[in-house]
């Protein structure tokens, strides 16, 4: 899947945005619909899709992007961690 970027963040690396809880970001190729982010943070699981509350998302996502192993390290990660068990 060409479109999927997965990278894994590692315990070892702390506290980290994010770490509060789930969220997921939805962004689409069509410039007229809104950019859709979630969360289950709160008792109640809520969905936005205002720009403000989805930026901020974004923001969170980018520096989890940054701190987190990039693509090439996830796998190599992923391929050690197979190969131990």
């Amino acid at each position: 899947m060409p479109q999927v970027t997965l990278q894994i963040m590692p315990f070892d690396r702390g506290g980290y945005a994010g770490a509060s809880g789930c969220f997921s970001i939805l962004r689409f190729e069509e410039p007229t619909c809104p950019t859709w982010s979630t969360s289950s943070n709160s008792p109640v699981p809520c969905t936005w899709n205002s720009a403000r509350t989805s930026n901020t998302y974004l923001d969170v996502m980018e520096q989890l992007s940054g701190e987190a192993l990039n693509p090439a390290e996830t796998i190599r990660f992923i391929t050690h961690v197979a190969q131990e068990t």
